[in-house]
């Protein structure tokens, strides 16, 4: 998937826009593994975390995703 699809995916399973994924200023974000398309709770600079459901340090935040870090 490419990042803009992983983004998407995120937002349908949290219910929100891409736009409120991508300027949410928290210390915490959502993100994604791109693998299994588990959405979780990561720092905004995580580029492969570690994932529950798959086992893999995979997930991306979505603010990396969206390229704003």
């Amino acid at each position: 998937m490419t990042k803009r699809e992983l983004l998407e995916e995120i937002a349908e399973q949290e219910g929100l826009s891409v736009g409120d994924i991508i300027w949410t200023t928290d210390s915490v974000v959502l993100g994604i593994c791109p693998d299994c398309l588990e959405v979780v709770s990561v720092e905004p600079d995580q580029e492969a975390g570690f994932c529950d459901e798959c086992g893999k340090n995979t997930v991306i935040s979505s603010q990396v995703l969206a390229g704003v870090i």
